[in-house]
């Protein structure tokens, strides 16, 4: 008895484990059998705008049909992008332009090849609309995962590669930091008037706006004492305003003349010149005040910039 529970035992350890063999060699040689091999390259720093993927090299998908028997093949792809309860994904229906590889020789899609697939005309929305997409034309800023996928140009259902993935923060930067002066800062009264604002852009890593960014410097009058800075600038009518590229401002002679003793709001926007809304904030800074002296001291002779 005791030597037929120990067979029965055996059959049974000896069963299982070939059946885990069996299941990792189905696997392992499931992963195996496609015939394209693809890689996603992805590039950052990253951006919210799918259509920036469209025009610049940030985006690669590497291919290799490994049949060197196959002259060419004909292959279309589909993709999927994921993000916190969004999904977007190529629409079966699409019509895509048919990409050519040769057996043995890699390929390597551009932004170019890739731009049909981030057409929003030739995906499905779910978690955000269409229409919410494109009145932003960008995504809600989060962690997103692209996975495309290989598949026989003629008969879309026959999958060719395993999943080409690559992972992204999307965000947008963050507004100008106010460097001088500091905010509730009061300043000596000088004469002639000579005062640097200076700023800080925080986007000098992004490949979108790094290069194409203005920025409109603003400041008004704080009436009647007392008032909301915020809301002065934002209702109030600019004493002075202009636009600049660069990072600096030297309120002088040519700029309307300060009143001792009055109190100031400024804030400075970055604008990207190429017209859509890279920034936080919709691009604005803080609003920072300061006090141009006190009313009745007699101003400071000389040229020295005040910072």
């Amino acid at each position: 008895m005791r030597q037929q529970h120990r067979f029965k035992k055996h059959f049974r350890f000896s069963f299982a484990l070939h059946v885990v063999v069996l299941l990792f060699s189905h696997h392992f040689s499931f992963a195996q059998t496609y015939p394209v091999s693809a890689t996603l390259q992805l590039t950052p720093p990253y951006s919210v705008y799918l259509s920036d993927y469209t025009v610049n090299d940030q985006m690669k998908l590497h291919l290799l049909l490994r049949d060197l028997n196959e002259p060419s093949y004909q292959v279309r792809l589909s993709l999927v992008l994921e993000g916190v309860g969004i999904r977007i994904e190529t629409n079966p229906n699409m019509v895509p332009p048919p990409i050519f590889i040769e057996g043995g020789i890699p390929a390597i899609l551009s932004a170019e090849d890739l731009a049909p697939y981030l057409d929003t005309r030739n995906l499905i929305f779910s978690g955000i609309s269409r229409q919410e997409y494109e009145q932003r034309a960008a995504l809600p800023e989060g962690f997103y995962r692209f996975c495309f996928r290989v598949h026989d140009y003629k008969r879309k259902e026959v999958i060719l590669s395993q999943e080409a993935c690559a992972q992204a923060w999307f965000m947008l930067n963050d507004p100008p930091r106010i460097n001088t002066p500091l905010c509730g800062a009061t300043l000596p009264v000088r004469d002639p008037q000579n005062i640097l604002f200076q700023w800080l852009p925080l986007n000098a890593n992004s490949p979108n706006s790094a290069f194409t960014t203005e920025y409109e410097f603003t400041l008004v009058e704080i009436r009647p004492p007392g008032r909301n800075p915020n809301d002065a600038i934002n209702v109030g009518y600019p004493l002075f305003q202009t636009t600049t590229q660069q990072t600096s401002l030297i309120y002088g002679l040519l700029e309307p003349p300060l009143i001792p003793g009055q109190e100031y709001a400024f804030r400075v926007r970055a604008i990207d010149t190429e017209g859509r809304d890279q920034f936080k904030n919709k691009g604005y800074s803080e609003v920072c005040t300061f006090k141009f002296g006190d009313s009745g001291v007699p101003p400071l002779e000389g040229m020295n910039v005040y910072v």
